[in-house]
């Protein structure tokens, strides 16, 4: 073929006849390569990083849409040393495309630079593996520990002078730790003989191939474990830069000097493990978690104590090839090594790994709590199994509840179960139930026993309501009372009024009537309404007020106010202080002598304070007829009053009276002296775990879709369900179900009920089965008294949510608040909150 291009000016030329000929033989190929074979490095072992500007003039040339783009033009990705430049992005500075495709473009075109050639792995979970184009290799900088005691554990290097810089290299993110062990051992001459292991530190820049002792020490890196190394890649693990440290065992002493006496006295510091979680992307629910996992100083002490190393159960078919173990493992470690320093971690390997068994924990979307709790530990627990052949074995079944054989299949139950399952989690977490389903139409009753890591309970509909109520006896001569009431929820007021006058009863009263009212800032805010339902008229804030009333007498408000001084050109002013009281009259008339010593009386009787009937001027105000005056206690102090004359006052039910006091005389009388009603109100609208787990175990009747079939009746019939707890664990987790469908689209929605529950002596024993009789060695050592140790908590609505938890710190009994990377301290009546989502509860030792 004829030369198809000319010089011309040093620069080439390319002609018509060229072109024609270039798009006839090429254009087939390369517009095939635009469309599908672009993509083709995604089944390749290796991929090529294309300058992105020269990629798509070659695009458009290939269009027709411009000239011949020239040599590709590599040197814009390369630094003078010809490596990759740093935070270089595809579509941006580079485009991706395969070995094929490269070599047809460079044989074409030309280069001007060198080619680059990346590594392609795969990554993601096992049923959704992803190609990875490994744009930038990991290079690890490489030092020793060096001191004088260990001299000869490093013989085997060559003698190189201390100043000399770290050794680098070049390492594949699809490479294993093994591999990153066996090259470090091949590479650096060592020896069989020498035991080794290594440190990473991702920010350490060391200046030498030799790092002291004391230097060393101060290192907060996480250790790379052997464990690791049949399994864990640099992409699992998130290796991409940083430092190894290497650090030979001490032949003579056994022992590591990074573990000598030295380093001892740091152990109660690294025990702490004060140490936060970054937020690596909506993963506030997983931080949450692991700090209430760490917390559970068990399992914590299993790992940190090195005693899952020979536990780990790689071949296990249900697990995680171990990967869970050891990524946990690493992420508990350096959560107690950072600790002391106060640098928060990044659970990247577990989040990767975990994402990779389970996609729904995949990317950086927003996940629940409790479901990675119950994904994770149910992986902790395969991962650790000590069972290596799962022997197979038939449920017994049980169709009478008879107390001894119903104790002996629950036995034969737990050990068939604890012969395919034994692992510190079953130790330390896993219980049973006993679940009992009866037909409705025979009456056959069968039971079941089943294995749990959590008790999820049901948050019942609130059916309580406990309030303070302060009530006023019509009379000066009667003792004013306090005293709780506790109603079903869904009382009216009345219903609420008539439950309160049998308790007044009881006590002694005769009341017949009462009216209810709730009282704000000394003034009633407003008088409740007959048929409203009480639970929503009353607020843990307010104060509710019963005034002894009847139709036979008259019954008149006596309010308070002292005298302010007056501003010139204005009204005189007066400030309301105190609770509304009342006094109860047979005749209308009332002389001043009379009025002024029953009022003296009444405020003797709600005080104790000294008080003379000269402290205070009597006022009167009668408002229209057919007004309620209760109603108009609102804005009392703006009425107009008029002191009481010698001739005394007609009163009607219209009548207010106000006291009105000097202000010099208001502070003696009072300020120092509280007053009957003073003081905390209770009041309690929440549900207690007491009714949770009430309502866990009460009957249910099952619905149509869930009907049972009857081995009796040999059909599917109706049949009521009920759970009960069999058997405890020593760490109990109770799951709060807060989250629920509700109507026809099956909208999930989240219940916000404050739940009560106890931080101490949790007693859990009248929980368990009536039918379970426990064994003496049980009974001796177990004391099913429960204390809190963490909380998991959710905050928000479906949407918009965040974790937190509070977690105790064993050393001080005190608890702190875990808020992804910030930590701090919080008191012990702050934690139980209506955000509470999973409860931690350690068993007490029984004394």
């Amino acid at each position: 073929m004829a030369s198809i291009a000319a010089a011309h000016n040093g620069k080439p030329q390319y002609s018509e006849s060229w072109r024609d000929y270039f798009c006839e033989t090429l254009v087939k190929d390369f517009i095939s390569t635009l469309d599908g074979d672009l993509d083709k490095w995604k089944s390749d072992d290796s991929a090529y990083l294309i300058e992105y500007e020269w990629f798509e003039a070659y695009k458009d040339f290939l269009n027709g849409q411009s000239r011949h783009p020239g040599p590709i033009e590599q040197r814009k990705l390369l630094d003078k040393n010809h490596q990759l430049l740093p935070g270089l992005e595809e579509s941006i500075d580079y485009t991706i495309i395969s070995s094929s495709a490269w070599q047809k473009l460079a044989q074409w075109f030309g280069v001007h630079g060198l080619p680059i050639e990346r590594e392609v792995i795969l990554v993601g979970p096992k049923h959704n593996l992803q190609p990875f184009v490994n744009v930038y290799p990991i290079i690890f900088s490489t030092a020793f520990i060096y001191s004088n005691s260990i001299d000869a554990e490093l013989s085997f290097l060559p003698s190189i002078p201390h100043y000399e810089g770290p050794y680098k290299f070049h390492f594949s993110k699809s490479q294993t730790l093994k591999d990153l062990f066996d090259f470090i051992r091949v590479n650096f001459n060592i020896p069989e003989s020498i035991e080794y292991r290594v440190w990473h530190n991702e920010r350490l820049l060391p200046s030498s191939r030799f790092i002291p002792i004391p230097h060393a020490r101060s290192l907060w890196g996480a250790i790379l474990l052997n464990d690791f190394a049949d399994c864990m890649t640099m992409f699992e693990m998130n290796l991409e830069k940083g430092c190894l440290v290497i650090e030979a065992l001490n032949a003579q002493l056994q022992e590591w000097p990074m573990d000598s006496p030295q380093v001892t006295n740091t152990k109660n510091m690294l025990e702490r493990g004060y140490c936060g979680m970054n937020n690596i992307g909506n993963t506030c629910y997983m931080n949450s978690a692991l700090q209430c996992l760490f917390h559970t100083q068990e399992l914590s002490e299993y790992f940190l104590h090195d005693r899952y190393k020979g536990e780990i159960n790689f071949t296990n078919p249900l697990g995680m090839k171990g990967k869970v173990a050891l990524a946990y493992a690493n992420l508990i470690k350096q959560a107690n090594k950072n600790g002391v320093f106060g640098h928060p971690i990044s659970p990247y390997t577990l989040k990767y790994i975990v994402s990779e068994f389970n996609s729904s924990f995949a990317g950086y979307s927003q996940n629940d709590s409790q479901e990675f709790i119950a994904f994770f530990l149910d992986g902790l627990h395969e991962d650790l199994n000590r069972v290596i052949d799962k022997p197979y074995f038939e449920r017994p079944d049980l169709y009478t509840e008879n107390q001894i054989q119903v104790q002996k299949v629950a036995d034969e139950c737990w050990e068939m179960y604890a012969k395919r399952n034994d692992s510190v989690v079953v130790e330390l977490f896993q219980g049973m139930y006993k679940s009992t389903l009866q037909c409705s139409t025979c009456g056959l009753t069968s039971v079941v026993f089943d294995p749990f890591m959590y008790l999820t309970l049901p948050l019942p509909t609130l059916t309580k309501w406990r309030h303070t109520v302060n009530f006023v006896p019509m009379s000066e001569n009667d003792s004013p009372e306090k005293f709780v009431i506790q109603i079903p929820s869904d009382y009216t007021v009345n219903e609420a009024k008539c439950y309160a006058i049998l308790r007044l009863q009881q006590l002694g009263y005769d009341t017949e009537d009462v009216k209810a009212v709730d009282i704000y800032d000394g003034k009633v805010y407003k008088c409740l309404g007959e048929h409203s339902k009480i639970s929503k008229t009353i607020r843990s804030y307010d104060r509710l007020f019963m005034y002894e009333t009847t139709r036979e007498k008259i019954i008149t408000p006596v309010v308070h106010c002292k005298s302010l001084p007056q501003i010139p050109g204005s009204l005189q002013r007066c400030d309301p202080f105190g609770y509304p009281l009342q006094l109860s009259f047979s005749e209308n008339y009332v002389s001043k002598k009379e009025l002024y010593s029953r009022v003296y009386k009444l405020y003797c009787t709600y005080t104790d304070t000294f008080i003379t009937p000269d402290m205070f001027q009597i006022c009167i105000q009668t408002l229209p007829f057919g007004v309620d005056v209760w109603n108009r206690l609102k804005d009392f102090e703006n009425y107009d009053y008029t002191p009481v004359g010698e001739e005394g006052v007609v009163l009607n039910k219209q009548t207010i009276i106000m006291c009105v006091w000097k202000e010099e005389s208001q502070k003696k009388a009072f300020i120092k002296n509280n007053w009957f009603f003073d003081g905390k109100q209770y009041h309690v609208d929440s549900i207690t775990l007491e009714d949770c787990l009430e309502e866990f175990s009460r009957p249910e009747q099952l619905s149509l879709e869930d009907s049972w079939y009857c081995p009796s009746c040999k059909d599917f019939r109706a049949a009521t369900k009920q759970m009960e707890i069999w058997k405890l664990p020593r760490n109990l987790i109770i799951h709060l179900n807060r989250f629920s469908c509700t109507g026809r689209i099956r909208k999930l929605r989240k219940r916000r009920d404050y739940v009560r529950f106890p931080t101490v002596n949790l007693d859990m024993k009248p929980h368990i089965s009536p039918l379970r009789e426990l064994k003496k060695k049980e009974a001796k050592n177990r004391s099913h008294t429960y204390e809190l140790y963490a909380i998991d908590n959710h905050h928000g609505y479906m949407i918009n949510s965040h974790y937190t938890s509070y977690a105790k710190d064993a050393s001080s009994s005190s608890f702190l608040n875990y808020d992804d990377a910030y930590v701090e301290n919080v008191g012990d009546d702050a934690i139980v909150t209506a955000a509470a989502y999973v409860l931690f509860f350690q068993e007490k030792t029984k004394a």
